[in-house]
């Protein structure tokens, strides 16, 4: 069994309507599924027709795992405050903090707990701040089909798109992972990853892996703190 931090918090009863970050948690997650089965169909497909196709669908299921891994991190700590500090306080002094910021400040207005700002979940969160960006306020370029420079442009292109994809989803995990641990998983903002708690937990068995991963980033960073 898990050992948690006993944290004190202002409110220990919850009864709210509204707050979807649950939901976009699994969407998100989901989506990273299908992206991760896709791309290895990608791989193996020698049609071009149908690799293409793939394609498509390789870059619309990364596009909802970054859009719904960001709306997940701002949805969960704006809802963890309004229980917490309350709707009036929330709406004078802290909805429009950058998300990033909410993660900084709202935990420690709260409780006393603040991120690790030199952890690797603070650093994918900002990560995935700057990738919901650029898909939502994305703007077309002039396309130079004459620069001998345009195949690899294009290609380091895609390959951060979906390096931004796969972070989307690790970031979810790694501030689940850490705050579980500083504050206790029924505090936590966003859902937690114990069973125990949440028995009705499921990650799909193509991306556990990528689970056990966050679960050694987050125990190095303990350990090394």
């Amino acid at each position: 069994m898990n050992s948690y931090p006993d944290v004190k918090h202002p409110k220990t009863y919850k009864s709210r309507l509204g707050g979807y970050g649950d939901f976009y948690f699994r969407v998100s997650q989901d989506e990273y599924s299908k992206l991760v089965d896709l791309e290895a169909k990608y791989e193996s497909e020698t049609d071009d027709y149908e690799k293409s196709e793939v394609g498509n669908l390789c870059f619309e299921a990364g596009v909802k795992t970054i859009l719904f891994a960001a709306l997940c991190v701002e949805a969960s700590i704006n809802d963890y405050a309004a229980w917490q500090l309350g709707d009036s306080y929330f709406e004078k002094h802290l909805a429009n903090l950058d998300v990033a910021s909410k993660w900084v400040v709202i935990p420690k207005l709260v409780c006393g707990k603040e991120i690790n700002k030199s952890g690797a979940g603070y650093a994918e969160l900002k990560a995935l701040i700057r990738s919901r960006n650029e898909l939502a306020h994305n703007k077309s370029k002039h396309l130079d089909i004459n620069n001998p420079q345009l195949p690899s442009k294009l290609e380091a292109r895609t390959t951060k798109f979906y390096g931004s994809a796969h972070a989307a989803y690790k970031t979810l995990l790694l501030i689940s992972l850490e705050f579980d641990q500083l504050v206790g998983p029924h505090f936590n903002p966003l859902r937690t990853l114990d069973k125990e708690i949440s028995p009705m937990l499921e990650i799909p068995s193509n991306i556990i892996g990528v689970y056990a991963d966050c679960k050694n980033i987050i125990t190095r960073n303990n350990n090394a703190s």
